[in-house]
C-alpha cells in the first residue's frame, strides 16, 4: 500500500477518502492487498456516498471492478448484480482494473467475494467513518462498528452458484483488530500529528496500547519506534515516549 503522506496528497488530504482506501485493502489483506485497493481507488467517495443506502449497488460496484461478474450466470443473485454494475459502469465511466483478485491457497472466509460483500456491508454504514473514528470513545466500539456481515447470498455460498452449508459470514474479531492496527490508527496518528491534535494522538496510541500483539511489518514499525503493543504497559508511558519521536522516522517505519 502506498505510504499514507503520498496517498493524502494525491487525493488532496481528503480523509475520509484516505481511509476508504486503506481500509478497502486491508480487506484484501494478505493476498488481495493491492487488487483492493485498485479496486477502492477507482470507486469515488462521492460514489460510495451517494449510493450508501443502496446494498446491492455497492455490491456490484466492488464485484464488477473485481471482474467477478464477466461470466454469464443463470443465478439470479449474480445475474442481478451484473445488470446493476453494467449500468453503474456505463452511467459512471469507471475504467477497469487489470489487477486480478485470487481465490487460490486462502480460507474460504478470506475469498474476496466474501470480503467484498462484507466491505459493501461496511460502506452501507457510515461513509464518513473517519468522522465518526474521531468522536469514537472506545475500542469496543470502533470493533462493533467493524463487525459487519456479508449479503445473506453468501451464508451459504463462498463464490457464485457453488451452494455451501450454511454459515454466515460476519467479520471476525481477528480481522477486525488487524484493520484497526493496520488502518484506523495509524491514520489517527497521521491526524494527529499533522493537525496537531493532542487528544487524538493520544487516542491512537491508547488503543494500540488495548490490541493484542500480531506479527506483521506494520506492528514491527511500531516497535521499531519503541511502541510495545502490550496490554500490561500504560499509553501515558508510551505517549511521552512517542511524543519524542520525529515524525519524519514515524513516516519512514511504519506507514511508508
Amino acid at each position: 500500500m502506498h505510504g499514507i503522506l503520498d496517498s493524502l496528497r494525491i487525493n488532496k488530504y481528503h480523509w475520509e477518502e484516505q481511509l476508504w482506501w486503506m481500509i478497502a485493502a486491508n480487506f484484501g489483506n494478505p493476498v488481495n492487498t493491492n487488487a483492493f485497493e485498485a479496486i477502492a481507488r477507482s470507486i469515488p467517495f462521492s460514489l460510495l456516498s451517494k449510493h450508501r443506502t443502496q446494498f446491492v449497488q455497492l455490491e456490484a460496484l466492488f464485484m464488477g471492478q473485481a471482474n467477478l461478474l464477466e461470466n454469464i450466470y443463470r443465478d439470479p443473485y449474480p445475474v442481478m448484480l451484473r445488470r446493476e454494475f453494467i449500468f453503474l459502469k456505463k452511467k459512471y465511466g469507471l475504467k477497469k482494473i487489470f489487477e486480478p483478485v485470487h481465490f487460490l491457497r486462502m480460507r474460504p472466509e478470506n475469498f474476496p467475494s466474501i470480503r467484498l460483500s462484507q466491505l459493501a456491508s461496511l460502506c452501507t454504514e457510515t461513509t464518513a467513518l473517519f468522522a465518526w473514528t474521531l468522536e469514537c470513545v472506545s475500542i469496543q466500539s470502533m470493533r462493533q462498528k467493524l463487525m459487519v456481515t456479508a449479503n445473506d447470498y453468501w451464508h451459504n455460498h463462498y463464490v457464485f452458484e457453488k451452494i455451501s452449508s450454511y454459515r454466515e459470514k460476519m467479520l471476525g474479531t481477528d480481522m477486525c483488530n488487524n484493520i484497526i492496527i493496520n488502518s484506523i490508527i495509524p491514520l489517527l496518528y497521521t491526524y494527529g500529528k499533522m493537525m496537531p491534535d493532542p487528544a487524538i494522538l493520544k487516542k491512537s496510541v491508547s488503543w494500540l496500547e488495548q490490541m493484542p500483539a500480531e506479527q506483521n511489518q506494520m506492528m514491527e514499525g511500531w516497535k521499531r519506534i519503541g511502541i510495545s503493543v502490550k496490554k500490561a504497559s500504560g499509553s501515558q508511558a508510551v505517549s511521552n515516549e512517542i511524543s519524542t519521536f520525529p515524525i519524519s522516522n514515524f513516516f519512514l517505519n511504519v506507514v511508508l
